[in-house]
Protein backbone atom coordinates (compact mmCIF):
# COMPACT_ATOMS: atom_id res chain seq x y z
CA UNK A 1 0.00 0.00 0.00
CA UNK A 2 1.41 3.11 -1.37
CA UNK A 3 0.79 6.85 0.35
CA UNK A 4 -0.16 9.79 -2.01
CA UNK A 5 2.45 12.26 -0.42
CA UNK A 6 1.99 15.22 -3.45
CA UNK A 7 0.68 18.19 -2.30
CA UNK A 8 -2.77 19.20 -2.45
CA UNK A 9 -4.39 20.61 -5.61
CA UNK A 10 -5.06 24.56 -4.17
CA UNK A 11 -1.74 24.98 -3.29
CA UNK A 12 -0.53 25.62 -6.65
CA UNK A 13 -4.07 27.62 -7.17
CA UNK A 14 -4.86 31.52 -8.30
CA UNK A 15 -4.88 32.25 -4.48
CA UNK A 16 -1.87 30.69 -3.33
CA UNK A 17 0.20 32.29 -5.96
CA UNK A 18 -0.97 35.62 -5.88
CA UNK A 19 -0.23 35.33 -1.90
CA UNK A 20 3.26 34.32 -2.09
CA UNK A 21 3.86 36.83 -5.43
CA UNK A 22 4.23 34.30 -8.02
CA UNK A 23 1.23 36.52 -10.01
CA UNK A 24 -0.39 39.62 -9.55
CA UNK A 25 -2.95 42.11 -11.04
CA UNK A 26 -1.87 44.93 -11.91
CA UNK A 27 -3.58 47.64 -9.69
CA UNK A 28 -1.74 49.99 -8.90
CA UNK A 29 0.18 50.02 -12.36
CA UNK A 30 -3.44 51.08 -13.65
CA UNK A 31 -4.28 53.30 -10.76
CA UNK A 32 -4.85 56.12 -13.53
CA UNK A 33 -7.46 53.94 -14.90
CA UNK A 34 -9.19 53.02 -11.80
CA UNK A 35 -8.92 56.88 -11.06
CA UNK A 36 -10.78 57.72 -13.81
CA UNK A 37 -13.56 54.93 -13.66
CA UNK A 38 -14.00 55.90 -9.76
CA UNK A 39 -14.26 59.55 -10.45
CA UNK A 40 -17.14 59.27 -13.25
CA UNK A 41 -18.98 56.93 -11.01
CA UNK A 42 -18.89 59.42 -8.16
CA UNK A 43 -19.69 62.52 -10.43
CA UNK A 44 -23.13 59.89 -11.70
CA UNK A 45 -24.00 59.90 -7.98
CA UNK A 46 -23.38 63.22 -6.78
CA UNK A 47 -25.37 64.21 -9.62
CA UNK A 48 -28.44 61.98 -9.39
CA UNK A 49 -28.53 62.87 -5.37
CA UNK A 50 -28.41 66.80 -5.95
CA UNK A 51 -31.32 66.61 -9.03
CA UNK A 52 -33.55 63.64 -7.94
CA UNK A 53 -32.78 63.06 -4.43
CA UNK A 54 -33.92 59.79 -2.73
CA UNK A 55 -37.34 58.25 -2.64
CA UNK A 56 -37.92 57.88 0.99
CA UNK A 57 -40.43 55.50 2.62
CA UNK A 58 -43.19 56.47 5.08
CA UNK A 59 -41.06 55.75 7.94
CA UNK A 60 -38.91 59.02 7.19
CA UNK A 61 -41.88 61.14 5.60
CA UNK A 62 -45.17 60.11 7.22
CA UNK A 63 -47.75 59.01 5.55
CA UNK A 64 -50.28 55.88 5.47
CA UNK A 65 -49.05 51.32 5.54
CA UNK A 66 -52.02 49.09 4.24
CA UNK A 67 -51.11 45.73 4.38
CA UNK A 68 -53.74 43.15 3.22
CA UNK A 69 -53.33 39.38 2.86
CA UNK A 70 -53.00 38.72 -1.16
CA UNK A 71 -52.70 35.74 -3.76
CA UNK A 72 -48.76 34.48 -4.49
CA UNK A 73 -49.50 35.78 -8.03
CA UNK A 74 -50.47 39.37 -7.50
CA UNK A 75 -49.90 41.68 -9.94
CA UNK A 76 -47.85 45.02 -8.55
CA UNK A 77 -48.22 46.94 -11.45
CA UNK A 78 -52.13 46.29 -11.61
CA UNK A 79 -52.63 46.74 -8.10
CA UNK A 80 -50.52 50.16 -8.45
CA UNK A 81 -53.12 51.23 -10.88
CA UNK A 82 -55.81 50.11 -8.90
CA UNK A 83 -54.50 52.42 -5.76
CA UNK A 84 -54.21 55.59 -7.97
CA UNK A 85 -57.61 54.64 -9.49
CA UNK A 86 -58.82 55.14 -5.89
CA UNK A 87 -57.47 59.31 -6.10
CA UNK A 88 -54.13 58.55 -4.40
CA UNK A 89 -51.44 59.01 -6.59
CA UNK A 90 -47.78 57.65 -6.10
CA UNK A 91 -48.24 55.01 -3.88
CA UNK A 92 -45.47 52.26 -3.86
CA UNK A 93 -46.50 48.97 -3.92
CA UNK A 94 -44.75 45.88 -2.52
CA UNK A 95 -45.21 42.16 -1.69
CA UNK A 96 -43.89 40.71 1.23
CA UNK A 97 -43.39 37.25 2.87
CA UNK A 98 -44.43 36.56 6.09
CA UNK A 99 -42.36 34.05 8.03
CA UNK A 100 -45.71 31.74 8.05
CA UNK A 101 -45.06 32.16 3.88
CA UNK A 102 -48.23 34.25 3.30
CA UNK A 103 -47.99 36.93 0.59
CA UNK A 104 -49.43 40.45 1.66
CA UNK A 105 -49.34 43.61 -0.26
CA UNK A 106 -47.96 46.96 1.22
CA UNK A 107 -49.09 49.99 0.43
CA UNK A 108 -47.58 53.36 1.16
CA UNK A 109 -49.13 56.45 0.82
CA UNK A 110 -49.17 60.13 1.43
CA UNK A 111 -51.01 61.23 4.68
CA UNK A 112 -54.50 60.85 4.29
CA UNK A 113 -57.87 61.98 6.09
CA UNK A 114 -59.67 59.22 8.45
CA UNK A 115 -62.18 59.02 5.37
CA UNK A 116 -59.86 58.39 2.76
CA UNK A 117 -58.14 55.59 4.88
CA UNK A 118 -61.30 53.90 5.36
CA UNK A 119 -61.87 54.10 1.25
CA UNK A 120 -58.24 52.78 0.10
CA UNK A 121 -58.64 49.90 2.91
CA UNK A 122 -62.66 48.87 2.07
CA UNK A 123 -61.23 49.15 -1.46
CA UNK A 124 -57.86 46.51 -0.84
CA UNK A 125 -60.19 44.38 1.25
CA UNK A 126 -62.65 44.07 -1.36
CA UNK A 127 -60.35 43.53 -4.22
CA UNK A 128 -58.15 40.65 -2.39
CA UNK A 129 -61.41 38.88 -0.65
CA UNK A 130 -59.70 39.41 2.50
CA UNK A 131 -61.54 39.97 5.79
CA UNK A 132 -61.10 43.76 7.05
CA UNK A 133 -60.83 42.58 10.61
CA UNK A 134 -58.19 40.36 10.38
CA UNK A 135 -56.60 40.29 7.27
CA UNK A 136 -56.23 43.98 6.45
CA UNK A 137 -53.62 46.29 8.86
CA UNK A 138 -53.70 49.76 8.36
CA UNK A 139 -50.76 52.32 10.10
CA UNK A 140 -50.35 55.57 9.93
CA UNK A 141 -46.70 57.35 10.43
CA UNK A 142 -46.84 61.49 11.57
CA UNK A 143 -44.74 63.59 9.60
CA UNK A 144 -43.13 64.48 12.86
CA UNK A 145 -42.40 61.10 13.57
CA UNK A 146 -40.27 60.52 10.01
CA UNK A 147 -38.77 63.65 10.91
CA UNK A 148 -37.51 62.41 14.42
CA UNK A 149 -36.34 58.98 12.00
CA UNK A 150 -34.89 60.95 9.87
CA UNK A 151 -32.56 62.68 12.64
CA UNK A 152 -31.86 59.79 14.47
CA UNK A 153 -30.67 57.88 11.39
CA UNK A 154 -28.59 61.08 10.62
CA UNK A 155 -27.29 61.54 13.75
CA UNK A 156 -26.48 57.68 14.04
CA UNK A 157 -24.68 57.74 10.44
CA UNK A 158 -22.68 61.23 11.30
CA UNK A 159 -20.99 59.02 15.17
CA UNK A 160 -20.37 56.54 13.09
CA UNK A 161 -18.12 58.60 10.70
CA UNK A 162 -16.59 60.60 13.50
CA UNK A 163 -15.32 57.59 15.42
CA UNK A 164 -14.18 56.05 12.18
CA UNK A 165 -12.71 58.42 11.30
CA UNK A 166 -10.53 59.34 14.75
CA UNK A 167 -10.08 55.47 14.91
CA UNK A 168 -8.22 55.79 11.17
CA UNK A 169 -6.27 58.73 12.19
CA UNK A 170 -4.87 57.31 15.24
CA UNK A 171 -4.31 53.92 13.34
CA UNK A 172 -2.26 54.86 10.35
CA UNK A 173 0.00 57.67 9.38
CA UNK A 174 -1.50 60.16 8.07
CA UNK A 175 -1.64 59.90 4.16
CA UNK A 176 -2.90 56.28 4.86
CA UNK A 177 -5.38 57.62 7.52
CA UNK A 178 -6.47 60.24 4.58
CA UNK A 179 -6.87 57.46 1.68
CA UNK A 180 -8.65 55.42 4.32
CA UNK A 181 -11.09 58.43 4.85
CA UNK A 182 -11.48 59.21 1.52
CA UNK A 183 -12.19 55.62 0.21
CA UNK A 184 -15.06 55.53 3.15
CA UNK A 185 -16.82 58.47 1.67
CA UNK A 186 -16.45 57.17 -1.76
CA UNK A 187 -17.91 53.90 -0.62
CA UNK A 188 -20.76 55.71 1.21
CA UNK A 189 -21.36 58.59 -1.97
CA UNK A 190 -21.12 54.96 -4.56
CA UNK A 191 -24.12 52.99 -2.04
CA UNK A 192 -26.32 55.95 -1.81
CA UNK A 193 -26.03 56.97 -5.41
CA UNK A 194 -27.19 53.42 -6.43
CA UNK A 195 -30.70 54.28 -4.14
CA UNK A 196 -30.64 57.46 -5.84
CA UNK A 197 -30.34 56.24 -9.45
CA UNK A 198 -32.64 53.01 -9.31
CA UNK A 199 -35.08 54.98 -7.10
CA UNK A 200 -35.32 52.16 -4.28
CA UNK A 201 -37.38 53.06 -1.36
CA UNK A 202 -35.22 54.27 1.60
CA UNK A 203 -36.34 52.78 4.85
CA UNK A 204 -34.89 52.47 8.11
CA UNK A 205 -33.43 48.78 7.08
CA UNK A 206 -31.40 50.87 4.48
CA UNK A 207 -29.38 52.76 6.83
CA UNK A 208 -28.23 50.16 8.58
CA UNK A 209 -27.36 48.56 5.50
CA UNK A 210 -25.30 52.15 5.02
CA UNK A 211 -23.45 50.94 7.89
CA UNK A 212 -22.33 47.61 7.06
CA UNK A 213 -21.23 48.86 3.72
CA UNK A 214 -19.11 51.16 5.65
CA UNK A 215 -18.19 48.46 8.24
CA UNK A 216 -16.70 46.18 5.17
CA UNK A 217 -14.99 49.07 3.59
CA UNK A 218 -13.46 49.69 6.78
CA UNK A 219 -12.46 46.26 7.21
CA UNK A 220 -10.99 45.92 3.67
CA UNK A 221 -9.04 49.25 3.89
CA UNK A 222 -7.56 47.89 7.35
CA UNK A 223 -6.67 44.53 5.96
CA UNK A 224 -4.75 46.10 3.11
CA UNK A 225 -3.14 48.52 5.18
CA UNK A 226 -1.84 46.64 7.90
CA UNK A 227 -0.11 43.98 4.94
CA UNK A 228 1.11 46.84 2.89
CA UNK A 229 2.97 48.45 6.53
CA UNK A 230 4.32 44.28 7.13
CA UNK A 231 5.68 44.46 3.32
CA UNK A 232 7.01 48.04 3.27
CA UNK A 233 8.89 47.98 7.16
CA UNK A 234 12.07 48.46 6.54
CA UNK A 235 12.26 48.57 3.10
CA UNK A 236 14.66 51.67 2.47
CA UNK A 237 17.39 49.01 4.15
CA UNK A 238 16.62 45.91 2.41
CA UNK A 239 16.50 47.91 -1.32
CA UNK A 240 15.14 44.26 -2.92
CA UNK A 241 11.90 46.90 -4.15
CA UNK A 242 10.21 50.08 -4.47
CA UNK A 243 7.62 51.07 -2.16
CA UNK A 244 5.05 50.80 -5.21
CA UNK A 245 6.33 47.31 -5.79
CA UNK A 246 5.79 46.51 -2.14
CA UNK A 247 2.39 47.29 -2.13
CA UNK A 248 1.42 46.24 -5.44
CA UNK A 249 2.67 43.11 -3.41
CA UNK A 250 0.12 43.74 -0.36
CA UNK A 251 -2.13 44.35 -2.45
CA UNK A 252 -2.36 40.99 -4.39
CA UNK A 253 -1.99 39.52 -1.07
CA UNK A 254 -5.29 40.48 -0.02
CA UNK A 255 -7.15 40.77 -3.21
CA UNK A 256 -8.74 37.50 -2.64
CA UNK A 257 -10.12 38.11 0.96
CA UNK A 258 -11.15 41.65 0.41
Amino acid sequence: MTTDLSPAPHKHGLVNRLYHGNTTFGLIQRKKRFYAISMVLVIICLSSMISRGFNLGVEFKGGNIFTVAAPSTVDVKATRDFIQGQGVPDAIVQTVKTTTGETKIRVETEPLSEEERTKVGDALAKRFNADPNTQLDIKSVGASWGEQVTKKALQGLLVFLIFVIAYISIRFEPKMAAAAIIALVHDLILAAGIYSLTYFVITPSTVIAFLTVLGYSLYDTIVVFDKVQENTKGIERQGNSTYSEAAELALNETFMRS
